[in-house]
């Protein structure tokens, strides 16, 4: 039987930040658009990035404007199955968002050229 992975470290730069469960990596690559015609059914291609998307909480400490501005930088994603990924010249894309409360925190997704497996 497998272990599953239930717990992920996101790290940018070399440090570690506490994020909620949920976290989500997608390695990027090709992307194929199915197009359909009268003679039948055929795909284009697309170029998508690779993504890692976490929320984190929003503690005493967390540089905000950091988080918001970061770019040309190291992401990591760490999973408890042993399994890393990391994101070179990665950017933190889209819009920021802080919100408050227990069931608040700070959704981030970075995005980078691809992904590469490490270990």
């Amino acid at each position: 039987m497998g272990q599953l992975t239930g717990r992920v470290t996101i790290v940018l730069n070399g440090t570690s930040y506490k994020s909620k469960p949920g976290a989500k990596y997608d390695p990027g690559g090709t992307t194929r658009t199915g197009v359909t015609s009268d003679q039948g059914h055929d795909y284009v291609e697309g170029l998508r990035p690779a993504k890692i998307s976490a929320e984190f909480h929003w503690i005493s400490g967390l540089d905000l404007d950091a988080l918001n501005n970061f770019k040309d930088g190291t992401v990591q994603f760490m999973a408890d199955t042993g399994q890393n990924f990391v994101l070179e010249n990665a950017f933190r894309a889209g819009e920021m968002e802080a919100t408050a409360g227990s069931s608040g925190g700070v959704p981030v997704v970075f995005e980078a050229d691809a992904g590469t497996p490490v270990g």
